[in-house]
């Protein structure tokens, strides 16, 4: 199979290279709007100061100062004005998720196109597959595949997925608006997808929002770029752990996770591990593999270890090369605290029992996932 070298439309190779290459902007563009506060009283309440009534009992300078100062910050809040977007109406979100389809089946015609016309004899034989999003997708992340991509071509089908996930947050945004919910409504339309973050730069990212039919928020993206690239202050030179505290809420195991995993598994020269509680073992494992081995392609590999397991030298020499051979293909292992703790304790016991073999192999596995 081969690519062709035929131009293609250049409007639609602009809107692509916009959507793929550039940050989005807010596709609503409304302008803000003051709210009035109609939960908060006119009057300051003299109640939380009962003193200043009493005549038996007449307030302080202390009590006389705050009760002041308290009812000037009463005024300024009353005066201040609360500012937030107008909401759009359905027929406005329905025009706009339109007009999304619309410009997603241009640029998926003319993409289709551009590899049909120099393959017209391979489909028409049936020597070649359909074109389909489930084998496009795979050829903008395979970096040695069969079939490449030209750069054009590349950036055609960027922006085609970049317009499939806005098409999936103004379903998500519709759904919201016509069954009423309007706390998740506020809450999905105030996502402004791809605001500090090109889709070019992070494509598993990308495949992984159209894959979970999710938008990565903006926050999600600060921390998952914090831990990838820590700023670190003072002496880097030994620094290679990072810690950070999450809120409940962030998408810590639903979105961080996987974007770092899929990230950090994205190149043969480190293989990714992730370690989790014993108790969250399974519920890891089955997200994980929901997550990222559909079109992403990344197998889930579990590590799992225990002291009464009586390991030959075979054995891990096996476990050895399945470790080098999801390094290869970009595989991610998960594992347990319990797990690392038992593997290196079952290799003390197999020198202690005079099993040299197997617990220089068994060493050299240690000192090779370190």
């Amino acid at each position: 199979m081969k690519t062709t070298g035929e131009p293609i439309n250049p409007v639609l190779l602009q809107s692509a290279e916009q959507k793929f290459y550039q940050l989005n902007t807010d596709p609503f563009n409304k302008p803000n709007q003051s709210i009035r506060k109609t939960n908060l009283q006119n009057a300051f309440p003299q109640g939380i100061f009962p003193s200043i009534k009493n005549p038996n009992n007449p307030p302080n300078e202390i009590t006389d100062y705050f009760s002041k100062q308290l009812s000037e910050s009463w005024k300024k809040l009353l005066s201040h004005n609360e500012y937030e977007k107008e909401n759009p109406s359905i027929e406005e979100i329905i025009q706009l998720l339109n007009l999304f389809r619309d410009e997603s089946e241009k640029l998926y015609n003319e993409f289709s196109k551009s590899i049909k016309l120099s393959n017209e004899q391979l489909f028409e034989t049936g020597l070649l597959f359909r074109i389909t999003p489930t084998v496009l997708v795979p050829l903008l992340l395979e970096k040695s595949s069969a079939f490449e991509l030209t750069k054009n071509q590349c950036t055609l089908l960027g922006g085609i997925i970049v317009n499939w996930t806005l098409e999936q947050q103004m379903e998500r945004i519709l759904h919201f608006a016509i069954h009423d919910k309007r706390e998740d409504f506020k809450n999905e339309i105030s996502h402004i997808p791809h605001s500090n973050w090109k889709p070019s730069e992070h494509i598993t990212w990308l495949v992984l929002e159209l894959e979970m039919n999710i938008t990565i928020r903006e926050i999600q993206i600060k921390v998952a770029n914090h831990m990838i690239q820590p700023n670190i202050i003072g002496d880097t030179s030994t620094a290679r752990n990072i810690v950070m505290q999450m809120n409940m809420g962030e998408g810590k195991t639903s979105v961080i996770l996987p974007m770092l995993a899929v990230y950090l598994s994205s190149s043969n020269l480190s293989l990714a591990r992730i370690i989790v509680l014993k108790s969250l073992f399974p519920t890891n494992y089955q997200s994980l593999r929901y997550k990222l081995g559909g079109l992403l392609n990344r197998r889930i590999f579990p590590f799992a270890c225990r002291r009464d397991m009586n390991v030959k030298d075979q054995q891990i020499n096996q476990i050895f090369e399945r470790f080098k051979h999801g390094l290869s293909k970009c595989d991610i292992i998960l594992t347990s605290p319990e797990d690392i703790l038992s593997f290196d304790l079952l290799t003390i016991d197999k020198c202690r029992r005079n099993e040299f073999d197997t617990g220089r192999s068994m060493l050299t596995v240690q000192r090779w996932l370190k």
